[in-house]
């Protein structure tokens, strides 16, 4: 080969090296937390907040998969992967996450307790008319059994907080719509009754994706997509016969708000109570995004701060 020849090869093998390569090697500079939380797990901070939760049994008593709580709380805690925090094994049947000392530091303590106490658990229920269901079930009956603190007597029907309920019900709405109530004056609470017996049972498994959206009033909300498996039972439970019916939207036993349904719907819809906090609503979303927990943490058994000039110079690691 002559040395013209070589030297075309020389200069085609640069000319792909610096295509190829070079763009690659400027991904990973960009890209470079995320590649290395992929091949070496998310790096521990030198100081900030433990926080140690012990996780209980299932509903039937069975243990719960603490892997599988893990992973969820790590991908809700730290949606961006940002290093907002780290997750891991405390030994058995615990799980400990560690927040990073930075900006904020305390906001960001009690923002990761919020998103850990939340189970994460959607449901779309039908609110019980008191016009409309009058024939369904003794309702007065129903009331005074919820005000006397006794059970509720009916499967079809369950009691929810609601948010916002007690600004609704002095403006008289709650009357307006028809809803069956019932008020606590001195804490401000108000419990709604929805119907939970007509078998068209929607949870936020259903769903294909959800992220943050802003209302045409400008109001903060949660948009969703079903999937397509879903659609179906969608159109069913927002069936014609439910127009100008109100769904309730429950997070965690919480109506989180209860649009009127004007139109049926089967791809998706939207999420609204958010107005004016927009963390909550951010938060409802890293919460929906990245699924239930399955059981409720509750509050942490254990909070310390570590690293530097705290009185304990470490965390130690623990094994899966």
């Amino acid at each position: 080969m002559n040395r013209g020849l070589w030297v075309l090869v020389i200069v085609v093998a640069a000319v792909g090296f610096a295509a190829v390569v070079l763009p690659l090697f400027g991904l990973a500079i960009v890209f470079r937390h995320e590649i290395g939380t992929v091949l070496f797990g998310a790096a521990e901070p030198a100081s900030g907040t433990r926080l140690v939760y012990e996780v209980p049994n299932l509903a039937d008593g069975t243990p719960a998969d603490v892997g599988d709580i893990r992973r969820v709380l790590a991908e809700r805690i730290d949606p961006r992967g940002r290093g907002g925090g780290v997750v891991r094994s405390a030994g058995q049947g615990r799980i400990e996450v560690l927040v990073p000392e930075g900006r904020d530091y305390a906001d960001a303590v009690e923002r990761v307790k919020r998103l850990a106490a939340r189970q994460g658990k959607l449901e779309f229920r039908i609110v019980a008319d008191k016009v409309k269901d009058g024939g369904k079930a003794d309702f007065e009956r129903l009331i005074e059994l919820k005000r006397a603190g006794q059970p509720l007597e009916d499967p079809r029907f369950r009691w929810c907080p609601m948010r916002r309920g007690f600004e609704f019900y002095k403006n008289r709405f709650l009357d307006d719509w028809n809803f069956l109530y019932v008020v606590d004056k001195e804490t401000e609470k108000i419990e709604v009754l929805v119907d939970v017996g007509d078998g068209q049972d929607i949870t936020g498994s259903d769903f294909a994706g959800v992220w943050a959206d802003i209302s045409y009033a400008g109001d903060p909300i949660v948009s969703f997509q079903m999937k397509p498996e879903a659609e179906a039972r969608f159109a069913r439970l927002t069936r014609p016969e439910n127009r100008r019916r109100f769904l309730a939207i429950i997070l965690d036993g919480v109506i989180q708000s209860a649009p009127m349904l004007l139109a049926q719907l089967s791809t998706g819809g939207i999420i609204e109570g958010y107005r004016g906090d927009i963390r909550e609503r951010d938060e409802v979303v890293w919460i929906l995004d990245s699924g239930p927990l399955g059981v409720r943490l509750g509050d942490p058994v254990l909070e310390e701060r570590f690293g530097p000039g705290s009185g304990v110079d470490s965390v130690k690691n623990s094994s899966d």
